[in-house]
């Protein structure tokens, strides 16, 4: 909807007002209605119109209408109202609602009110407003303008007021500030306007590091601290300091003695607004650093640990570092993480800003390691011709003594007299500074020789066929079973192999090569059933048992014969010899912690089961021929 009375501010009157639509509008936009009224809002004669209009369903103003929509007729007015005013103001009804253009929603708005004289004895009032003006203040304030006008009878302004031949605009604050002139006259009402870009000044900013702490190897020394300082209204004058000087951005001076000092830099514009920064500045007089070593540690640990020694040195603030060997810095201790034996050369280095120093020392470490037995599990079958001396592999490691209840123990053998065949229980208890460690060995031994009547393949065994990337299986025969047994008699889910092994498959053959009737096949890992007689030396002729019971539960004992190819003791660096390469290889491995060999017995030059250093004098024996 809008409204528009229509008066006259000199009383001029006429006969009829008649609002009328041009055809531009209508039915075609609003289908909801469209109504052109009059009525009176001051309750005498009609002397206000009304337009309105809805719509459901058509488009609305066309996008981009501008045209005159309808008309406002008067009259008649008699000519003595000649000179008068005719004014059309919608201020007296506003608009109300949106007209939905087609195209973005449009809200309306008037410009009036609009004057218009009786007659052509009447005058129309001109006004012209200042040019726009861009104003600068330090503080808010009032700026004017001249203006000319003529033929008025009145002028106000919006925003500003009138003083004389000059309109007057209060500045309260930044920004754009708009002027509308109105000078009304009686011919008719004439408007411009102008505008005032305001900027009322800003405070400048100075900005600095508020704590500075400074070490001087020298006390008295130029310090310079940097600053910051901006005014956004480009109108700083001056910044000036308390103490020092300023020199392009940094505020300098030199300190008498170390200490505290403040400095308060103050920066002014031209208005004479400031803004103050205050640095607080702590001159340390600095030390050069000194550290003092520990001696020479000697260590001797039961089993990996961490190691960690004092170290000293000032000033507490000196920084330590590593400048060689393993380890790290906490506090003010030197730890290393010692996994083997060895010895260390450590170089550590204390630095401040005014100086440094180095210390070296030395680790000689020995990790003992607890006593250690490889107990067999299960029993062992032990075959001998006759009564006599029975042995059984048991590798010891890491031990200072080794007792047993029964027979002795050397070079990771277990050996005792056997006179009659049965089942011998041992104890072994093997110690050392560290500990000790326990086993209890049982041996049944038989002191006749059975016949054998079991076979593996293959029968020749090299270590290495132990050690290829895809596992290599052992294949054992059971068969010539005592007269009125057959393999179908067995329970397969009994056997073992030399009472450690369980097979991990089973198959019945009708024959194989050696054996009368039926065979029963199994196997098991080839690298598992070597390493029940590591370590293996050279080549050996030995036996196998394959143990268990019949499905009556009457015991199954079955021997078989096998041959070890095994290492080429002292052949290191796997060139397929024993020369002077293998011997600088053992010196890199002992001395330099180089590789170590790729299987460690292979190191064992003197068979001992354990590799020291006497292998490497037992090889250099061999090589130079003592």
């Amino acid at each position: 909807t809008n409204g528009f009375r229509v008066y006259s501010p000199s009383g001029s009157q006429w006969g009829t007002t008649v609002p009328d639509t041009t055809g531009t509008l209508g039915k075609a936009q609003f289908d909801g209605g469209f109504i052109v009224s009059t009525f009176s809002a001051t309750g005498s004669d009609a002397d206000t119109v009304g337009f309105s209009g809805f719509r459901f369903f058509q488009a609305g103003i066309p996008a981009g209408f501008d045209d005159i929509a309808y008309t406002i007729t008067i009259g008649p007015i008699d000519a003595s109202y000649e000179g008068g005013t005719i004014c059309l103001d919608s201020s007296f009804y506003l608009p109300s609602g949106v007209w939905k253009w087609a195209g973005p929603e449009a809200f309306p708005d008037w410009d009036g009110p609009h004057c218009y004289p009786i007659g052509e004895a009447s005058t129309q009032p001109e006004i012209t407003c200042p040019g726009d003006t861009a104003f600068f203040a330090c503080e808010p304030d009032t700026v004017c303008f001249p203006f000319a006008v003529t033929n008025a009878e009145t002028v106000t302004a919006t925003n500003a007021y009138i003083s004389g031949e000059t309109v007057c605009v209060p500045v309260l604050s930044g920004g754009v500030i708009n002027v509308i002139m109105t000078a009304v006259g009686s011919g008719g009402v004439d408007q411009c306007q102008f505008t005032v870009t305001a900027a009322l000044n800003t405070p400048p900013t100075v900005t600095a590091q508020s704590n500075v702490s400074v070490v001087q190897c020298t006390v008295g020394e130029e310090i310079c601290i940097p600053y910051i300082a901006t005014d956004i209204d480009y109108n700083l004058m001056e910044v000036i300091t308390n103490l020092g000087t300023l020199e392009g951005g940094n505020v300098c001076f030199q300190p008498p003695a170390a200490g505290n000092y403040n400095i308060t830099l103050t920066a002014t514009d031209g208005c004479g607004a400031s803004a103050q920064a205050n640095i607080s500045v702590e001159v340390i007089a600095g030390e050069a650093a000194t550290i003092t070593c520990p001696d020479n540690q000697v260590v001797e640990i039961c089993e990996p640990e961490l190691f960690c020694v004092p170290i000293g040195f000032s000033p507490d603030t000196a920084t330590v570092t590593i400048t060689s060997g393993p380890g790290y810095i906490e506090g003010n201790q030197y730890c290393v993480a010692i996994t083997a034996t060895g010895n260390f050369e450590v170089g550590l280095q204390a630095t401040t800003q005014c100086g440094q120093e180095s210390c070296d020392f030395t680790i000689d470490a020995t990790v003992i390691g607890y006593p250690q037995i490889t107990c067999p599990v299960g029993t062992i079958d032990v075959i001998i011709d006759g009564p006599g001396q029975a042995c059984v592999g048991l590798p010891i490691t890491n031990a200072d003594n080794v007792s047993t209840d029964l027979g002795s123990w050397a070079a990771d053998e277990l050996c005792f007299q056997a006179d009659v065949s049965g089942e011998y229980v041992i104890n072994v208890t093997a110690t050392n500074t560290c500990g000790s460690d326990e086993c209890q060995v049982v041996v049944n031994v038989l002191t006749e020789i059975p016949e054998f009547n079991a076979m593996v393949e293959p029968g020749l065994i090299h270590v290495y066929d132990g050690y290829t990337i895809i596992p290599r299986k052992a294949h054992f025969y059971i068969g010539n079973l005592p007269e009125g047994l057959s393999v179908a008699d067995i329970d397969t889910t009994s056997l073992m192999i030399n009472g450690v092994l369980v097979p991990d498959s089973f198959e019945v053959l009708a024959e194989y090569p050696g054996f009368a009737g039926e065979v029963l096949k199994c196997r098991t890992g080839l690298y598992s059933f070597m390493s029940y007689y590591e370590p293996l030396y050279d080549t050996i002729l030995t036996t196998f048992a394959v143990t268990g019971q019949f499905n009556d539960q009457s015991p199954l004992n079955v021997l078989g014969e096998v041959t070890f190819t095994g290492l080429l003791v002292g052949e290191l660096n796997l060139d397929g010899q024993i020369d002077i390469s293998d011997l600088l290889f053992i010196i890199d491995y002992f001395f330099l912690e180089g590789p170590a060999p790729l299987y460690e017995y292979s190191a064992d030059f003197n068979k001992d089961a354990s590799v020291d250093i006497s292998d490497l004098m037992a090889l250099v024996d061999y090589m130079f021929g003592q």
